[in-house]
């Protein structure tokens, strides 16, 4: 299993929805970058086949749970990019995604777990 801590949260699709084309570019370039920086030393030889990812977001405010999962998908496709996942499709991907508040004490940030699964056919 490999657990990744990142420093920030992603922003919600109400926010990044109506950015300008290159802002959403910009926001995935980072978390591609973030993500291939917290996998150094732990990627995985090959991509794999199937996976379960979970991941959560600790901020200090709470999403409905359909801006929750829209919120992922730039995560998710840096882990494809960064050749974790072979694809994310739901042949290949069982995603959970979870909030929680985070105390004021804390920086906001997210926890990424991807654990292999038994390949099916």
């Amino acid at each position: 299993m490999i657990v990744l801590e990142i420093p920030r949260v992603p922003e919600t699709p109400n926010n990044f929805l109506g950015f300008h084309w290159r802002h959403r570019q910009r926001n995935s370039a980072l978390w591609q970058q973030e993500i291939s920086y917290a996998l150094v030393g732990r990627r995985p030889p090959e991509p794999y086949a199937k996976a379960r990812v979970s991941i959560e977001r600790c901020s200090r405010g709470e999403m409905d749970p359909d801006n929750l999962v829209a919120c992922v998908k730039p995560i998710i496709d840096a882990l494809r990019y960064a050749c974790v996942l072979v694809d994310d499709s739901p042949k290949h991907l069982v995603l959970q995604v979870t909030q929680r508040r985070c105390p004021r004490k804390l920086t906001p940030h997210t926890t990424i777990e991807i654990d292999p699964l038994p390949a099916t056919t």
